[in-house]
């Protein structure tokens, strides 16, 4: 009966017969046959020229030089402690053939060994794989571990009977002497046994490993490590041992196709004595078929939806399939020449790069298409240095809100009362700022503003507080809607400002809004706002009155005027009624409906960048009331 006490060394002829290299119980053979009949004729294995002393001494991974035909054979050896074949000292050794054939070897000596003296089981023989240049042997080190060393210098040694110093994966590198040297596992779990083959179906190293006697499949991508969590490949009540990965295409070693076979030694009394395995052990096989019915899914991630000019940004293909795969970047439903690797990156965004994206996936399982995603710029120029001026009597608020577009930005408040002397005019004695983010209770607040944002001042280009006024000032990082609460007792003049912080036009300021009374001569509404970057900047600007109404505001401003004006105080821009042809702009930017026909005033104007702004809101017929000043960017 064979079955192998070992891994098999397993190779392939012209004829496409194969022949099988194994420990057969005690001894050595030599089958030939098909996958299906491995041991049709028999031969025995013979050694010369041991280099030491062993009681025991078999294996069967081969390796042949295509230059000269002489295989390689890499065995498992034993050296018994106190005469106890169940004591025992392993080490894993090589050996060269003689001729072409695989039955007479010279040993030329062992190549792993573990640290220290004592008793220890390295598996029933190396496993071998070639790549890169190196041997690749894997051995038990307490879990599955790895040494290497050249092939060309393993070759030209062995044929002029030398053996070759081997290192062992250790902390990151291969460093370690084969011999005696410290080994680091690779994969956690247990590992009796395993056998490792390259899969070019799914271009990885797949491990078949026998523990707890099941055997168990997992993969990487190098071999060494990153192994996949793994995955049980049988379950019985016997012991499952030396499990050897036999390939079906001309290679043994190499799987090229989804199925693949894994011989092994099977014993039911093996499982409660591994010395009992001879009694009743058969050579067993099992056909392993990878199975990746799932569907391969794509999609793209990583477009910004506002990419500066200038910029990078990267495009990645998520893909759910683990086969190899080949991409295709797709622009507005064309394809992109060179465009073949599963990131997109765009190193020098400009406007011809906006547009839609779109990526293709193929494997042996077809083509799969992600959705598009948009590439959108981001503007040139962006609104920044906001501020509402307004008279406050004693108990009023000012409400004062905006809107940051993208991810959070540094922002700046203000609230200038006493600081308005400095400019003629009777401000608020002692201001007070709330900010509200989104909850019921203010974020932050601040009554007297700290001396340390004196340099936030400056960066920004905002006028300076005289060291221990009472304005109030506040920083930080706000994202989304916010709202900004002023207040303070007496009465006077009150300025509200929010200035961006930050740099970049992707994260920005996108509207800003205020409500107060609005009252006649130095006593209306006033709002600043500047725009940073180049180019121009398409702003919708609104002061709704009597529309308060229906949102229960009482005592509204019923006939607003709206001015826009530039730093020299030239008017840009004026409205008393809005416009129908507004409303579509209204929705585009968000901003809530007017009733047709009503007297709240709206003015969509273009202005150019790095310059600032005035917006002024009075009574057209000289009257008073409440209303919302609105400034929106259009996107």
């Amino acid at each position: 009966m064979f079955w192998p006490d070992g891994n098999i060394g397993v190779l392939r002829g012209a004829d496409g017969r194969y022949s099988f290299n194994a420990a057969n119980g005690s001894t050595e053979v030599f089958t030939t046959g098909t996958l299906d009949q491995p041991a049709q004729t028999r031969a025995a294995v013979v050694y010369s020229d041991l280099k030491s002393s062993y009681n025991y001494l078999s294996g069967g991974e081969l390796y042949r030089d295509p230059a000269s035909g002489r295989l390689l054979h890499f065995y498992h050896c034993e050296v018994y402690l106190d005469g106890n074949a169940r004591t025992f000292r392993s080490a894993l050794g090589m050996a060269v053939s003689n001729d072409a054939s695989a039955t007479s070897f010279q040993d030329l000596g062992v190549i792993l060994s573990a640290p220290g003296t004592g008793p220890v089981e390295m598996c029933g023989a190396p496993y071998v794989i070639s790549r890169d240049g190196y041997l690749y042997v894997y051995f038990n080190a307490g879990g599955l571990a790895v040494a290497r060393a050249r092939l060309s210098e393993i070759v030209a040694n062995a044929l002029t009977g030398r053996t070759t110093a081997f290192f062992k994966y250790y902390r990151g590198g291969f460093t370690e002497p084969g011999l005696g040297g410290s080994a680091t596992v690779i994969q956690t779990g247990a590992c009796q046994w395993m056998d490792v083959a390259f899969n070019s179906y799914l271009n990885k190293y797949v491990l078949v490993v026998v523990a707890n006697n099941d055997l168990w499949v997992s993969w990487s991508d190098d071999g060494v490590n990153n192994w996949s969590a793994r995955q049980r490949l049988e379950s019985e009540s016997g012991e499952s041992f030396y499990p050897t990965i036999v390939g079906l295409g001309t290679d043994p070693k190499i799987i090229s196709g989804p199925s693949f076979y894994v011989y092994y030694s099977y014993s039911i009394a093996g499982a409660t004595d591994g010395f009992a395995r001879w009694t009743d052990a058969v050579l067993a096989r099992r056909r392993v078929t990878i199975d990746d019915t799932s569907s391969n899914s794509v999609s793209v991630s990583g477009a910004q939806s506002a990419a500066e000019i200038g910029s990078s940004t990267t495009l990645t293909a998520n893909a759910t399939s683990e086969l190899p795969s080949t991409y295709q970047w797709i622009k507005n439903g064309v394809a992109l020449p060179g465009a073949t690797l599963s990131k997109l990156v765009v190193a020098d965004v400009q406007a011809t790069d906006a547009g839609s994206y779109s990526v293709t996936v193929t494997t042996v399982r077809g083509v799969s298409a992600s959705p598009p995603v948009q590439l959108q710029l981001a503007p040139a120029s962006r609104l920044s240095n906001l501020s509402i001026r307004t008279r406050m009597v004693g108990g009023q608020t000012l409400i004062f809100g905006a809107v940051v577009a993208g991810s959070p930005k540094n922002m700046l408040l203000r609230a200038a009362g006493p600081a308005l002397g400095a400019f003629g005019l009777s401000g608020m004695s002692d201001p007070h700022l709330d900010l509200y983010t989104g909850g019921a209770s203010p974020a932050a607040s601040n009554d007297n503003w700290p001396a340390s944002l004196s340099s936030t001042f400056a960066s920004v280009g905002a006028f300076g507080f005289t060291v221990g006024s009472l304005d109030a000032a506040l920083a930080r990082s706000i994202g989304d809607a916010f709202t900004v609460h002023a207040h303070g007792s007496g009465q006077g003049m009150l300025l509200v400002e929010a200035y961006d912080v930050g740099t970049g036009n992707v994260s920005r300021l996108t509207n800003i809004s205020a409500r107060n009374q609005v009252g006649r001569g130095d006593d209306i509404l006033i709002a600043g706002f500047a725009l940073t970057g180049t180019g121009t900047k398409d702003v919708l600007i609104r002061a709704v009155g009597p529309t308060l109404s229906t949102f229960g505001v009482g005592g509204v401003l019923t006939d607003p005027r709206l001015s826009v004006l530039d730093s020299a105080g030239r008017i840009l821009a004026n409205n008393d009624n809005w416009e129908a042809g507004l409303a579509l702009t209204f929705s585009q930017v968000g901003a809530f409906p007017l009733p047709a026909g009503s007297k709240d005033a709206a003015v969509r104007v273009n202005l150019p960048a790095g310059a600032t702004y005035t917006v002024q809101v009075i009574g057209a017929d000289n009257g008073t009331g409440e209303a919302l000043i609105e400034i929106y960017e259009i996107f």
